[in-house]
């Protein structure tokens, strides 16, 4: 593949990616740091071979990598949602807005999957600001962690403790004992996690 296809495809995964995340090139060029001006040289490709600097910012502000871009790797943009959002986003009520961060995975997912940056009281299973992938239709087993909610609270993270067929669901900070019955009236389980990616403070 030589240059001006790689900047013609590099391109279309990005105006995809905006579009994905309903970004203006505005918006871009906010998140990036680079001035308008190169970014409309780059996206109506007056730029043939763009600093590898102007596309891993771009990359980082799309929450892609250089390498999907490039079409050298695949990669599956996965919304990083707040706790708040999380049961709207479940019930398909959510919409990705132009502030949503991306999270990209090298491996296609579950609908409905989404990631989270996770909380003090999460530790000391996770690092404060780590982001953890949660999927949702993941079979229960024995000590996974799950997002879940109960009673309408704003979701947390819990871990699975299977009692034979039965699953229960105990906090994960420590000086909360109580466990909770998966199946129990007001439980609602949102996914497992599947992964978790350590971030520096």
């Amino acid at each position: 593949m030589d240059t001006v296809q790689r900047v013609v495809l590099m391109v279309d995964r990005i105006r995809a990616l905006m579009r994905q995340q309903g970004l203006s090139d505005a918006d871009l060029a906010r998140r990036t740091g680079i001035s308008p001006a190169t970014l409309s040289r780059v996206l109506s490709m007056a730029t043939e071979d763009p600093r590898i600097s102007t596309v891993l910012a771009i990359a980082d502000a799309l929450g892609s990598t250089v390498g999907y871009l490039l079409h050298s790797e695949r990669a599956y943009p996965v919304p990083i949602l707040e706790w708040d959002e999380m049961m709207a986003f479940a019930r398909g009520k959510h919409q990705a807005a132009g502030k949503t961060q991306w999270l990209s995975v090298d491996t296609p997912r579950r609908p409905g999957t989404f990631a989270a940056r996770t909380t003090p009281a999460m530790a000391p299973r996770f690092r404060e600001g780590s982001v953890v992938l949660i999927e949702p239709g993941v079979a229960l087993r024995d000590a996974q962690v799950v997002a879940a909610a109960v009673d309408r609270a704003r979701p947390t993270l819990m871990r699975v403790v299977m009692d034979g067929e039965v699953a229960w669901l105990k906090p994960l900070h420590p000086s909360r004992a109580d466990m909770i019955n998966a199946l129990a009236r007001g439980v609602t389980i949102l996914g497992v996690v599947t992964e978790s990616r350590l971030v520096n403070p």
